[in-house]
């Protein structure tokens, strides 16, 4: 009886995928720097930029990061560099920072079309900061987020 209720379970969970597709943007205060890090799917990113006919290396989801994310504080443009670009365990992690020194932050904004060519594809922003941790997804009927913290 153990054995087919193993078996059992086994089949159920294994009916369901874990196909979820979806990406991480974190931006969090650290060192008296404001951080941002992504994790994004490996097989999302040779997808898209099968798409795009392009190689994913590097500098290559670097630039396609910075051309699909736009970062405003308190209504001012920030600059958004990569420290260290990983491939590993089937992710890509960017590890980053905005140019914004922190201050009081008051007001965020976030523009974000990153792998939006895939269906059903969603962005998760978790904000770490003010002492407050708050998450938004976005995806293709909202690709911007105006937060007041």
């Amino acid at each position: 009886m153990k054995f087919l209720a193993i078996c059992l379970l086994l089949i159920f969970k294994s009916s369901f995928s874990h196909d979820i597709q979806v990406a991480s943007f974190t931006i969090y205060e650290e060192e008296e720097q404001l951080r941002f890090d992504v994790v994004l799917e490996h097989k999302d990113i040779v997808r898209t930029f099968a798409e795009r006919q392009k190689e994913p290396n590097e500098n290559e989801i670097r630039n396609y990061i910075l051309d699909n994310v736009g970062v405003f504080i308190n209504k001012k443009e920030c600059k958004i560099s990569f420290d260290k670009v990983e491939n590993k365990s089937h992710h890509i992690y960017l590890k980053g920072k905005l140019s914004t020194p922190i201050k009081k932050v008051k007001i965020i904004e976030i523009k974000n079309t990153c792998l939006l060519n895939i269906e059903g594809h969603s962005n998760v922003i978790q904000l770490r900061l003010n002492n407050q941790e708050r998450d938004f997804l976005m995806n293709i009927n909202r690709k911007e987020i105006i937060v007041q913290l």
